[in-house]
Order: C-alpha cells, then sequence, then structure tokens
C-alpha cells in the first residue's frame, strides 16, 4: 500500500523532525560527559583514573559525530562537504 504523496511528506517531516530532536539531546548530553571527561583528565592524580577517562572520552567523541551526523541527516545537510570546508581552511 502507498501513502498519499501529502500524507508521505508528513511523515517525513515529522521523522526529521524527531531525528533532530533526538540528536539535539543526545548532542547535549554528550557534551557533558565530554566535559566531565576533559575535567576528569586535568584533575585527577590517579594515573588509571585518568587514562579510564582518556578512553570514555574517546568513546563519547566518536558517538558525539554520529549525533551530528543524524541531525545534519534531518536537516538534509551535508555533513562531508562540512567537515571539508573546515579541515581545509
Amino acid at each position: 500500500m502507498k501513502l498519499n504523496s501529502n500524507i508521505e511528506k508528513e511523515v517525513i517531516i515529522e521523522n526529521k523532525r524527531e531525528q533532530l530532536i533526538d540528536a539535539e539531546f543526545g548532542i547535549m548530553a554528550l557534551t557533558g560527559k565530554i566535559s566531565g571527561n576533559v575535567k576528569d583528565i586535568l584533575y585527577l592524580e590517579d594515573i588509571d583514573k585518568r587514562k579510564e577517562n582518556i578512553s570514555k572520552l574517546e568513546e563519547n567523541l566518536g558517538e558525539l559525530f554520529v549525533e551530528m551526523i543524524r541531525m545534519s541527516d534531518a536537516l538534509r545537510l551535508n555533513f562531508d562537504e562540512i567537515i571539508k570546508d573546515k579541515i581545509s581552511q
């Protein structure tokens, strides 16, 4: 069964809106975690705990990258172009 094209567009827009909201909350949560990781790396005395936080930071940065891709997809932005432009500056 195929949806009416107007209904299909509305569903796509709503899904994109939900995807954008999810990505935004994901980014907010991850930036908080990243900030905590960096703070711990700077101030913890225990070298093993610092290393653990570096590992967590690496994982959180990867997850942040995924959320940024989800956000750019929801907004129909070309994330590859955005990155290339920033790298070439």
